[in-house]
């Protein structure tokens, strides 16, 4: 066998071509650079902490506009120094004591609904409260008249009465315990969305054409349900008998809900005499007629979604912001309130056979393209012995960020698109019928991370729910009851 010559290994040098004089000289240079830098930054440095002050205290002023005058002369000279206005170290001002706040204040801070329903004892109350707090929230929401018309406490007035919830709260209680844990509790009432009040007092409601009957908002096999009438003035002292008993309860502060007229604007509705006064006048009027009953010694507040604040509807005639509304609470939908690197944002598209050109057009296209398609496939399906083309074959794709979920979404963003949807769908129901459908989740959780988790489950805020999972929530429920089963039986539950 040939062999080869050992290679060798080849040492290299690094030589320098800088000689000593032009070392010499190098260094000397770097050196007066160095020097006039910090030359330059010595004369600028005033300069700049003066701009910097003059900025600071212009932001200070511009915030604070209860500033003392001594403020905002240095803030627009920026000329004379901090330090001589600056009192000496030993003499530190006391903290001033903060006001009391009353019932009545309106304080900054985040608001949560609470169930009521839960809220059966002093224990529960109390460990509601504090969860609350703990979460950092100041505003509690206690629906006491639900959309169904349902009054979750004992009303002294004879359509509250007949309406009694299953359960009922007592609300002394539960307004002086909130305000020991410091939170402010809140009493929502649903005002004119009322089927339940409409029933058991004709008066109260909107008839159908002078009959004696009530209008519905949908046909009765539909779930339709009738409305209070915002034109009788039974409705009116009605609605503030009961803000009337939640104050006297405890309650300073009250949250009316569904002050609109119902979405359709049928001829077949009937106010009575309305005075010529339209809708947005009327809802108007009766804010006012609330507002001169209670003045200071109630704050009242209104809640309306973002498109009944920004524009204007049939439900009110106007934007809200419209109708005399001093507190106006706006319900803005989660995504809207998200930072924008958080937020993700989903989208459905509906897909059919390929050849169908427009899945939401004409049905005369549509069965011409699925016709066509048909056709073109008939061999494939009688070798197939199965149909390939027909509804079986729709399906909706869910988008995430414009991305196709089915080939980028992770199991957690997966699940929660399709709770998303049962959630959307649930409350769909909730806004045609006026009622919640029983909810079934089963196993929900156990693929979601805690932020996932918390989003579930505060979307869930009315009717009956049962979730299934094998695994603990990651937060705290505030609401409902956990049961546990072992090996198919019931266990004791520390909640």
């Amino acid at each position: 066998m040939a062999r080869y010559p050992k290679r060798q290994k080849v040492k290299r040098y690094r030589r320098s071509f800088y000689t000593r004089e032009m070392r010499l000289k190098k260094g000397i240079g770097i050196a007066v650079l160095v020097v006039a830098v910090l030359a330059a930054a010595w004369v600028a440095a005033p300069h700049v902490l003066d701009w910097a002050t003059h900025t600071w205290y212009t932001v200070v002023r511009d915030r604070d506009l209860s500033a003392s005058s001594a403020v905002s002369e240095s803030a627009s000279s920026g000329a004379q120094s901090t330090a001589a206005s600056e009192p000496a170290a030993s003499s530190v001002p006391e903290k001033e004591l903060e006001p009391e706040v009353k019932g009545t204040d309106i304080v900054t801070g985040l608001w949560a609904e609470v169930d009521v329903t839960t809220l059966t004892d002093e224990a529960a109350i109390r460990s509601a409260a504090r969860q609350l707090k703990a979460q950092g929230m100041t505003y509690a929401i206690l629906t006491l008249k639900d959309t169904a018309g349902q009054v979750y406490y004992a009303s002294q007035t004879a359509v509250g009465a007949a309406n009694a919830a299953p359960t009922q709260v007592e609300l002394t209680s539960v307004a002086s315990i909130f305000k020991e844990e410091g939170l402010v509790p809140v009493a929502a009432l649903t005002a004119f969305r009322d089927p339940a009040g409409a029933r058991a007092d004709h008066a109260l409601a909107i008839r159908y054409q002078g009959q004696e009957y009530l209008w519905l908002d949908n046909k009765a096999s539909a779930g339709g349900n009738p409305w209070l009438n915002p034109y009788a003035a039974e409705t009116v002292q009605y609605i503030g008998d009961l803000i009337a008993e939640v104050h006297a309860a405890g309650f300073d502060q009250v949250l009316l809900e569904n002050v609109r007229f119902p979405s359709s604007t049928s001829a077949k509705q009937d106010y009575g005499n309305t005075n010529g006064v339209d809708r947005a006048g009327q809802l108007t009027a009766d804010i006012a007629a609330w507002q001169a009953r209670f003045g200071d010694a109630v704050t009242l507040w209104y809640g309306y979604s973002l498109a009944e604040v920004t524009g204007s509807s049939s439900q009110l005639g106007t934007p809200a912001a419209q109708l005399g509304v001093k507190n106006l609470l706006v319900k803005v939908p989660s995504s809207s309130t998200l930072d924008a690197a958080a937020r993700e944002e989903l989208t459905l598209s509906y897909q059919t056979v390929g050849t169908v050109r427009n899945p939401l057009g004409p049905t005369v296209s549509i069965y011409e393209d699925l016709r066509a398609h048909q056709d073109s496939h008939r061999r494939a399906e009688l070798e197939a012995r199965s149909c390939l083309s027909g509804p079986h074959k729709d399906d909706l794709a869910a988008w995430i960020d414009g991305q196709p979920a089915r080939q980028f979404a992770s199991q957690g963003q997966t699940r929660t698109a399709a709770l998303s949807l049962k959630l959307a769908e649930r409350e769909l129901f909730e806004d045609d019928t006026g009622q919640w459908p029983v909810l079934l989740l089963d196993d929900v959780l156990s693929e979601l991370d805690a932020r996932r988790q918390d989003f579930v489950l505060d979307r869930i805020t009315g009717g009956q729910v049962f979730i299934t999972s094998c695994e603990a929530p990651a937060g705290e429920i505030s609401r409902g009851k956990i049961l546990h089963i072992h090996q198919g039986a019931l266990v004791d539950s520390p909640n």
